[in-house]
């Protein structure tokens, strides 16, 4: 859990290949929608066809659902990147509508191998930061050292645990009555957590 005298208002799931972060994050921003929180930002969608096929990529806009397909068909022979960066610039534009809408809560699938060179969606990152928004993102372990060149040391690294990521949620807003709306959130998510493990 989340101690609110070290929380900051940037945070990134902290996760290791083959962990279901996708998941992770599309039920994170299901379960604050259903909350009636007001969050913005991508999730991120995979989906294999056949044993040998690339991973198809989709990305979500949180606040219409709308969904941009980030990877070209190069062909099975291909050993190219398959990022579609037009497809990554049009859904930047959920970032930017997170933004003017001023969000409590910017969630962006994210920080990458795109992001960790200094392009991908890290202008928008920078973006929701300078706004004043609360911005929750997930990184690998193997680009945490250029993620903390990006924030720095102050910024939460969260587990891969829904009701802590809501802990979280809870302990960044100062508004007494959504902290409370996300405090049960995060409480009703952790008795199904045990339940589950139950």
């Amino acid at each position: 859990m989340v101690e609110q005298r070290c929380v900051s208002a940037i945070a990134a799931i902290l996760y290791e290949r083959g962990d279901p972060i996708e998941e992770l994050m599309a039920s994170l921003a299901r379960t604050l929608l259903a909350g009636a929180i007001r969050v913005g930002g991508l999730v991120q969608h995979n989906h294999r066809i056949g044993e040998n096929a690339r991973c198809s990529i989709e990305l979500e806009n949180i606040m219409t659902g709308m969904r941009y397909h980030l990877t070209q068909n190069l062909g099975s022979a291909s050993q190219s990147c398959a990022l579609d960066t037009s497809a990554l610039a049009e859904a930047s534009y959920a970032l930017r509508q997170a933004i003017d809408d001023h969000v409590q809560i910017a969630i962006v699938n994210k920080f990458g191998a795109q992001e960790a060179i200094g392009g991908g969606l890290r202008n928008e990152m920078a973006q929701i930061v300078m706004a004043g928004i609360p911005m929750l993102t997930a990184v690998s372990q193997r680009y945490l050292p250029e993620w903390h060149q990006f924030v720095g040391q102050e910024a939460n690294l969260l587990p891969m645990s829904l009701p802590d990521v809501l802990s979280w949620c809870q302990h960044i807003h100062v508004d007494p009555d959504l902290a409370s709306t996300l405090g049960k959130i995060a409480v009703k998510s952790r008795i199904r957590s045990h339940q589950v493990r139950a």
